[in-house]
């Protein structure tokens, strides 16, 4: 999945913050009306949940460097990264 950064992403994302930092930003925009339960960013992936899977991006090198740098209140600039589909998997609450 390609995920563009923008600079607006840059500027209302608060750092270390799973859901409202500048990547979390993007998903959100990228995956629109797709998000029913849940998602979160961390140093590694992109976790999203629906009712019934949980869906697990790995995150590339430069995003996890952005992600450093933006919560360490260094200089970031927009940028584009293909996350990879890293594990599709049931999701632990979909049997409640």
């Amino acid at each position: 999945m390609k995920i563009k950064v923008t600079q607006k992403d840059i500027d209302k994302g608060l750092k270390s913050s799973c859901y409202e930092c500048p990547i979390a930003h993007a998903f959100k925009r990228k995956v629109k009306n797709k998000i029913r339960y849940g998602f979160a960013v961390n140093s590694e992936s992109i976790e999203h949940f629906t009712k019934d899977m949980w869906y697990i991006y790995a995150l590339p090198k430069e995003a996890k460097k952005f992600i450093q740098r933006f919560d360490h209140d260094q200089p970031v600039k927009p940028f584009t990264f293909e996350a990879q589909k890293d594990k599709v998997k049931n999701h632990p609450l979909s049997k409640y």
